[in-house]
């Protein structure tokens, strides 16, 4: 009888146990997805340079972008919004010649970044 009992008491605190390294699992993950996130919008945003036709015409506005990567790391744009048509056109332009680094994890993933061109 102390035998079973020793075996359930056993079996309870291993699935306990597993119940809780899955949490931290799906919590690490999570971390993982901003950081990844917030990388390859920092990235793209020091890819995209103010347009010189834009500071000859005084554009200043914003893009927001959704976006995901194909298998061939090439970014790929699902939607936008934008604040100025040529600095939309201009951008999705850019965008859609950058490859993902080597770190991009999953083509299936949707990621957004706001570009904002401001004259000083």
């Amino acid at each position: 009888m102390k035998t079973i009992k020793y075996l359930l008491l056993l079996i309870t605190f291993l699935s306990l146990n597993s119940t809780f390294a899955e949490g931290i699992e799906k919590k690490l993950s999570t971390t993982d997805r901003v950081n990844h996130t917030t990388i390859l919008s920092d990235e793209i945003r020091s890819l995209i340079k103010y347009p010189e036709f834009a500071k000859e015409n005084n554009f200043e506005g914003f893009v927001v972008l959704s976006f995901s990567y194909n298998e061939l790391g090439f970014l790929v744009v699902n939607e936008f919004n934008t604040s100025n048509t040529e600095l939309s056109n201009y951008v999705i332009s850019e965008i859609q010649k950058l490859q993902v680094c080597p770190w991009g994890k999953n083509p299936k993933n949707e990621y957004q970044v706001r570009i904002d061109f401001n004259l000083l």
